[in-house]
């Protein structure tokens, strides 16, 4: 399909090299400053997927990153051990299994400090086997939005719900032909002019984080 931003095996937000190595000097504010801005929100959602409240998902991402902050200076890319996103993934899900386990020993202390039984426990959350896997999802979810932003400002607001819609929601295109009572030639077209520069914008935002 012509309006796919990219193979499954493309990585959908990369970290430059150049990043990396500035990060070693804590001073730079501006590198650590794009870190956060860019992975942020990618850590948080690793750890609330895996049941945790957003208060405790905001610490468990200071905690990854006053960790990377810590180690960065011996970290070296392994073409074995995956790439830069694999590792903080790890490192996430340990910070993350580290909060659930302080969060059960604190349940367990509230609950014996009242002299009564501890409920069952709840059930794990239903979450993903390969926390690599995950992040790469919603970053790449991250990127389709950040090129969609972009776009309002070149296209037709309603030419960008259509092609939103098509691509984002899956519709068909007899069903969006008939949401904006339009032929489906038409949706084509529009599809194929928006999808474009769509395109060009992933590929301009892909540039500017190498």
């Amino acid at each position: 399909m012509d309006t796919q931003p990219s193979s499954p095996a493309a990585d959908p937000l990369p970290t430059s090299r150049s990043l990396l190595v500035k990060l070693r000097d804590w001073q730079d504010r501006d590198a650590w400053c794009e870190f956060v801005r860019t992975y942020d929100r990618l850590v948080r959602g690793l750890a609330r997927k895996r049941g945790l409240s957003e208060h405790d998902a905001e610490e468990v991402a200071q905690e990854v990153f006053k960790r990377v902050a810590l180690t960065i200076h011996t970290y070296e890319p392994q073409p074995r051990r995956g790439s830069f996103r694999k590792w903080l993934a790890r490192l996430a899900t340990w910070k993350t299994e580290d909060q659930r386990r302080r969060e059960r020993r604190h349940d367990g202390d509230s609950f014996d400090a009242a002299g009564t039984d501890a409920s069952p426990a709840p059930p794990e959350p239903a979450v993903t086997d390969d926390p690599a896997a995950e992040l790469e999802r919603v970053a790449r979810r991250e990127l389709l939005h950040a090129a969609l932003h972009r776009l309002r400002l070149q296209v037709n607001e309603q030419h960008l719900q259509l092609y939103q819609l098509h691509l984002l929601e899956g519709w068909p295109v007899d069903k969006v032909a008939g949401f904006f009572r339009i032929t489906s030639a038409q949706v084509y077209v529009i599809k194929n002019r928006v999808g474009k520069r769509f395109r060009e914008e992933l590929h301009r935002l892909r540039a500017e984080l190498e």
